[in-house]
């Protein structure tokens, strides 16, 4: 399996080594130049460390950006934001007319380096991009096999020796049923998960390659292009790009909308600077936000009745299952410690901190947060059966950087 990027073992060097384990990144073979003139791909960005190129990346939002972990993460270390920039508003990957330096680095918390699993990250920049129209988002595209989708980058256009473009490249490619291409991978040694997909041709014709990592696939729908995946990996052990039933692996985009708006500041289109939070619940809101505490997640256990059937991951990765209310009043919750797992989360839990009921205790001051919903929920006691009592409250909110923001 090869990784589509240029990411290097020596990142944190600023040595543009490609490392063993990420050395395979897609490119665009038999791909065609886009013109000049075409504003297709205007939103294409090429990500550089220390003025070089290494990956695709795509600009969805004035300062903010996506492209995939494996880009900026390797051997357990982030890169700098200081050796990265991007650069933008021309296919042609050697100009230098606009190069636009980095504020902060997001690795995606789940991914994974082995399995390439959540392969997406989040770059925001330190100046906004205003005279480009970002990407959309694709939300809930089926992803249907045979389904017509673009890649464009700057990576690899041979599939035995090294030639990379000036200019902007592109192919047309097709969505790839998942099991038929996820059996491949699986003879290959490589499984693939439910947050990936396959686009291109089962005989290699066409694919992406070395240096296109992190861009973008996109697909069209009625309101344009959208951004459906990004750049992952593909190929087999024997060879890196275009091989016969090995194509390119995608990160799955919408899979990611709930995680990105959260940084990005807009939710369904909502800006985050028109947010206008209510009077009301300004007490909520102390230092405009609070850090999250931990996540819940529902799980079916047969040792306790379903009410308690809730798991949660501390902020320092402890895991514990609720066992009923605690026998203390300074702690609503009663719970065990138990084995790590993957929670993806179904609310989020934040500790007001300070005593919103004026009861003399801070017991029930938790907010809980639907995560498909954004609804917010106040904890308001324990049933005679241990259960937990909540109160809706009218309010919504969006995750900004580590925070919670009601409106």
């Amino acid at each position: 399996m090869k990784l589509l990027s240029f990411f290097l073992i020596s990142l944190f060097l600023h040595v543009n080594i490609l490392s063993a384990a990420q050395a395979v990144n897609l490119r665009v073979v038999n791909g065609v130049t886009v013109p000049t003139q075409s504003d297709k791909w205007e939103w294409i960005l090429s990500l550089r460390q220390d003025g070089s190129h290494i990956c695709g990346a795509s600009l969805i939002a004035p300062t903010w950006v996506v492209t995939a972990s494996h880009c900026i993460y390797s051997y357990g270390e982030l890169a700098q934001a200081n050796s990265i920039s991007v650069m933008s508003g021309s296919y042609n990957v050697n100009s230098n007319e606009n190069i636009v330096s980095v504020k902060r680095i997001i690795k995606h918390p789940s991914y994974n380096e082995t399995t390439v699993d959540n392969d997406i990250a989040l770059i925001e920049l330190a100046q906004p991009i205003t005279n480009i129209t970002p990407i959309a988002l694709d939300r809930a595209s089926p992803l249907l096999k045979d389904t017509q989708s673009w890649v464009a980058g700057w990576g690899n256009m041979s599939t035995s020796g090294s030639d990379y473009p000036d200019n902007l490249m592109e192919v047309n490619l097709k969505i790839i049923d998942f099991n038929t291409c996820n059996y491949y991978y699986e003879l290959d040694g490589t499984q693939l998960t439910s947050n990936m997909f396959c686009s291109g041709y089962m005989n290699g014709s066409q694919d992406s390659c070395q240096g296109d990592s992190g861009g973008p696939l996109i697909t069209a729908g009625n309101n344009g292009y959208a951004l459906t995946g990004v750049v992952s990996f593909g190929g087999s052990l024997e060879q890196a790009c275009g091989a016969k039933n090995y194509p390119g692996v995608y990160t799955k985009v919408q899979n990611y909308v709930d995680w990105v708006q959260g940084y990005t500041g807009e939710f369904d289109g909502v800006k985050a600077e028109s947010i206008v939070v209510t009077d009301l619940y300004s007490v909520l809101l102390e230092s405009n936000g609070y850090s999250i505490d931990g996540k819940f997640g529902s799980y079916d256990f047969s040792e306790v009745e379903q009410a308690f059937d809730w798991v949660y991951e501390s902020s320092n990765g402890s895991f514990y299952q609720f066992r009923g209310a605690a026998s203390t009043n300074d702690n609503v919750f009663g719970w065990r410690a138990i084995e790590p797992l993957y929670i993806n989360p179904s609310w989020y839990m934040i500790s007001l901190g300070s005593d919103l009921d004026g009861d003399g205790s801070t017991k029930f001051d938790w907010v809980l947060l639907g995560v498909g919903s954004r609804s917010v929920y106040k904890l308001a006691g324990v049933n005679a059966d241990g259960t937990f009592k909540y109160l809706k409250l009218n309010v919504e909110y969006q995750l900004r950087d580590g925070l919670v923001y009601f409106y």
